[in-house]
C-alpha cells in the first residue's frame, strides 16, 4: 500500500477486521534514503516508495523488497531521465510561474484547513531546487 498514513489507515480498515492479527512493515522516505548507498532526491525516494506500495498485495512475501531491489529500481528510473537544453531566462520565467501557482494551491489548502498536498510540497521543493541551480 502506498499513501499518507491517513489513506493507509482507511485501506487497512476496509481490508481487515479489527481483531485480525497483522504484521506491518513500514517504509518511509527516511527508510528509503537510509538504505540506499547513494544520494537520492526526495522525488526519487517518493517514486521508490510508490513502487514499493505498488507491489501486489501478497507479492512482498514472494518477491521481497531489499536494498538490491531498490537499487535496481533506482538505476532503471535514472536511465529513463532525459536531458534537454533550454534558455536559462525562459526556464527561470516558467519556474517562477509554476512557483506562484503552487503557492496559490498551498494557500488554498491552508485556507480550507487542510495540510499542503504532497504533490504541491514536492513541486515547491522542485521549484526551489531549480531556482538554486539557475542562480549558480
Amino acid at each position: 500500500m502506498y499513501g499518507t498514513r491517513k489513506e493507509i489507515n482507511e485501506k487497512l480498515k476496509r481490508a481487515f477486521t479489527n481483531s485480525e492479527p497483522l504484521a506491518v512493515l513500514v517504509w518511509s522516505r527516511e527508510t528509503v534514503t537510509d538504505i540506499i548507498d547513494e544520494e537520492l532526491t526526495d522525488a526519487e525516494a517518493d517514486r521508490l516508495l510508490c513502487r514499493i506500495g505498488g507491489v501486489a498485495f501478497y507479492g512482498h512475501a514472494a518477491e521481497g523488497i531489499s536494498r538490491h531491489t531498490l537499487s535496481e529500481w533506482l538505476r532503471s528510473d535514472r536511465k529513463t531521465i532525459q536531458t534537454v537544453t533550454v534558455d536559462a531566462g525562459l526556464l527561470k520565467k516558467i519556474t517562477e510561474r509554476a512557483q506562484r501557482a503552487l503557492l496559490s494551491e498551498e494557500g488554498s489548502a491552508w485556507d480550507a484547513g487542510n495540510d499542503c498536498p504532497p504533490g504541491v510540497r514536492e513541486g515547491l521543493d522542485d521549484v526551489a531546487r531549480m531556482l538554486t541551480l539557475l542562480a549558480a
